[in-house]
């Protein structure tokens, strides 16, 4: 299988977790990802935090607005193109195989 693999993360005020949850997206032993993040107006440091990382694999997005968890969530689908989508939260990690 190399079929492309969405990771979506729907985030607000994720400041203390945000950067292991996305570490452990990108230890995946499947390299065919991309991790689409999400930022539901966070009012912490999430947005710089997000901005920090620099693989070709993320894609960060911030609403203008705060939108609510299930459009937030919805919104990542929006900017998915995976065949395949996994949801991961903001404050999760997600096992490399």
């Amino acid at each position: 299988m190399n079929d492309l693999i969405s990771i979506c993360i729907p985030v607000y005020n994720s400041e203390k977790t945000i950067e292991q949850t996305i570490k452990s997206a990108l230890s995946q032993t499947y390299q065919n990802i991309e991790i689409i993040v999400v930022d539901n107006c966070s009012i912490d440091t999430t947005w710089e935090i997000l901005n920090s990382f620099k693989d070709m694999k993320i894609k960060i997005f911030q609403n203008e607005t705060n939108i609510g968890m299930v459009a937030n969530w919805n919104k990542c689908l929006d900017y998915a193109n995976g065949k395949y989508v996994h949801f991961l939260c903001g404050d999760d990690l997600i096992a490399e195989d």
